[in-house]
């Protein structure tokens, strides 16, 4: 995730609910296209700072 600019430790990762972890997993597959990676990370980093 450093590559896109964004990171996210253990603490971060501890706070994202159960759907939001299986929405990162499934988007950084090999594969994908990465595509809304960023995006969601972004959303979710934020996300968790609000709370």
């Amino acid at each position: 995730m450093r590559p896109l600019g964004l990171q996210l430790d253990d603490v971060d990762w501890a706070g994202l609910d159960e759907l939001q972890r299986f929405v990162l997993v499934k988007l950084s597959q090999p594969g994908h296209e990465h595509r809304n990676l960023a995006h969601a990370l972004a959303e979710f980093l934020t996300e968790a700072e609000r709370l």
